[in-house]
């Protein structure tokens, strides 16, 4: 339960993130956005797949499949 209110986290700061317009003046207020942000740049361009040690970028990765491709209409994460 725990595990899935974390994967729920990152799924919902990702796809934040990707949407968010602001820019550093004044700075997102939603915690990690720029984080995330940085990340996502990263992930545009990253080819290592599952063996990239960028932090978050394979877990991230997992997480956006899942969403995806997911189906279940009561699915814990999406």
């Amino acid at each position: 339960e725990e595990q899935q209110r974390i994967i729920q986290q990152q799924l919902l700061l990702i796809l934040h993130s990707h949407k968010c317009q602001q820019r550093d003046r004044p700075p997102c207020t939603v915690p990690h956005c720029q984080v995330m942000k940085e990340l996502l740049c990263h992930m545009t361009g990253c080819s290592i797949g599952s063996d990239c040690t960028y932090n978050h970028c394979v877990s991230s990765r997992q997480v956006l499949h899942h969403w995806r491709h997911c189906r279940k209409s009561d699915c814990a994460i999406c």
